[in-house]
């Protein structure tokens, strides 16, 4: 008898249920992108993505965008005293963000481009168009480095993206020469 009285409800339930579980299924997957499409690719853990997919910037482009960039100076820091002092194009906007040093030839040794976000998260990074090899100072709230990470040029299909371990506010792209010169670790800070 309450398995009849079930059955007779249930054709009330269903379409909305069916509705909710669509809705549901739609939000879910609108804002996610899947891993192991044509835009990327996990190998051995490591997450590529595909250039041909994800850059819509040219040369001509990038250099318009780099040269409304804002010059400041950073200081690294080890126990306060100062270690280096770099000139940084601050990358502040969408845009900005995207081009990073893509197509830059050659990064002088006290040159950088630090990119700013509006609070800490996980922050990736990819050399997608970029010539030159980057060492990528993620750097938390604090000012302090949290992770320093190598980054190979990539002019192929698909480019590794560089995740960092904890959130960064600040992510500093150095050559990486100032690293290996200053003995540059997570021990030091900037300061802008």
């Amino acid at each position: 008898m309450y398995l009849k009285e079930i059955l007779r409800y249930y054709k009330y339930l269903a379409i909305p249920t069916l509705v909710t579980i669509i809705v549901i299924f739609y939000i879910y997957t609108k804002d996610t992108k899947q891993i192991n499409t044509p835009e990327s690719k996990v190998v051995n853990g490591v997450v590529y993505e595909n250039i041909n997919t994800s850059v819509k910037t040219n040369l001509s482009d990038a250099n318009k965008i780099r040269n409304e960039e804002v010059q400041t100076q950073i200081r690294i820091l080890d126990n306060n005293n100062i270690i280096t002092v770099l000139s940084a194009r601050e990358a502040t906007t969408d845009k900005e963000q995207s081009i990073g040093l893509m197509y830059v030839k050659t990064l002088g040794i006290y040159q950088s481009e630090l990119f700013i976000s509006p609070q800490p998260i996980i922050q990736s990074f990819w050399m997608a168009h970029t010539l030159i090899p980057l060492d990528i100072l993620y750097i938390n709230s604090n000012m302090n480095i949290s992770q320093i990470v190598k980054a190979t040029p990539c002019i192929g299909q698909y480019c590794r993206i560089y995740f960092s371990n904890t959130d960064a506010k600040y992510v500093l792209e150095v050559n990486p020469l100032v690293i290996s010169r200053y003995n540059i670790s997570t021990q030091d800070r900037i300061q802008i």
